[in-house]
């Protein structure tokens, strides 16, 4: 008989004896409070010297729907635990430096958005995260794996890469004023791209030197309407920067101090042509889009659009195309309808192609 069983022996009074009287009751109640003593420590120590049983992981759906969140990838539970989790680790990388929420968002547009492609992480393949249009990107790499392992540590569950870019993104878009994005149906289950494929062809973003029709016309491929581009291009560009390089070809060639020539771009406000040339003629830095409230996803950028004082070409356009200009107007004029537009844009961006046959389940469930 063990020490646990002796224990309980003793406490019930042992065959049968169990005392009588005030004395037994006593006794009794001193013996049960010495079992439950021990009962507790060799549960303890138990737990210290082997691991605590796991359920095996999930059973991963054969054949998930593309387009559509796996539910499979983990237990309810987990994926409550990752949520937040992935959440928490983000947040903390953003208040350490603000300018990365900008590159979070962007990370999850670009890793989305490519033709072909889709939400599935592919962004940190080598083929794509070092192609040129992603070199601004590289520098939250690091930090996403980095989030995926604190997540992974926390829950006891490792996250895919694709969820741990989606979340850490919607992270940045509440840190940046707006609400969590899961009150607009985000969800985790997101695999990510089979090991044997290449990964997507990152040219085929849009950019900045393209007609907007051009643009809104790669946009629909991904199902986005031109009130949904709207919000979500011009909306996503009212944080962050750009080099001098993306816009300008819009400025003057003469433009420095102490006189302006009128922009190249028409379109372009004179006065805010002539300080950009300046700051532009020091060195190729980087400037805001929106300089009002650059570290806040609201509608100022919109309302800049209107005072012709967009950054890039692209974004400029969008405030005098016949498909989009009312938009612009509307949420210029209506903030209060941008917040719960672009959460439902972010949200349906964050599903493009997720799942697809080019997906595979994860190899490792539990952490470590």
């Amino acid at each position: 008989m063990d020490r646990l069983s002796r224990s309980a022996f003793w406490c019930s009074g042992g065959e049968g004896r169990g005392g009588g009287g005030e004395g037994g009751s006593r006794l009794y109640a001193v013996c049960l409070f010495c079992c439950l003593c021990l009962s507790a420590a060799v549960v303890a120590a138990q737990t210290a010297g082997a691991p605590v049983a796991r359920p095996p992981p999930p059973m991963y759906a054969s054949n998930p729907t593309k387009g559509v969140i796996d539910s499979s990838l983990y237990y309810p539970a987990d994926a409550q635990c990752l949520m937040a989790a992935i959440k928490k680790f983000a947040t903390a990388v953003i208040v350490r430096d603000r300018t990365k929420a900008a590159t979070l968002l962007r990370l999850v547009f670009h890793d989305c958005m490519t033709t072909g492609g889709g939400c599935e992480a592919s962004i940190l393949s080598d083929g794509e995260i070092n192609n040129p249009v992603n070199a601004d990107l590289k520098r939250v790499v690091p930090d996403i794996n980095t989030i995926r392992d604190q997540a992974g540590r926390e829950c006891g569950v490792l996250p895919t890469l694709a969820d741990t870019i989606a979340r850490a993104a919607a992270a940045a878009v509440t840190f940046t004023g707006l609400n969590d994005v899961v009150s607009s149906g985000f969800q985790l289950g997101r695999r990510d791209l089979a090991p044997n494929q290449p990964g997507n062809e990152p040219t085929t973003l849009p950019n900045e030197n393209q007609s907007l029709d051009a643009i809104l016309t790669l946009f629909a491929t991904f199902g986005l309407t031109a009130k949904e581009s709207t919000v979500w291009a011009i909306g996503g560009h009212s944080i962050g920067v750009a080099d001098c390089a993306h816009f300008s070809s819009r400025l003057s060639n003469v433009s420095t101090f102490p006189g302006c020539l009128r922009p190249a771009d028409p379109t372009l406000d004179p006065s805010l042509a002539c300080r950009l040339a300046r700051q532009c003629s020091i060195q190729d830095i980087r400037l805001p889009f929106d300089f009002v409230t650059p570290f806040s996803l609201d509608t100022s950028y919109f309302q800049l659009l209107l005072k012709k004082q967009g950054l890039l070409k692209s974004d400029q356009a969008f405030s005098a195309h016949p498909r989009t200009s009312a938009f612009i107007r509307q949420y210029a004029t209506f903030p209060g309808l941008f917040s719960g537009d672009f959460l439902k844009a972010f949200v349906k961006v964050s599903l493009f192609n997720v799942n697809s046959p080019q997906t595979a389940p994860p190899t490792q469930y539990y952490y470590p």
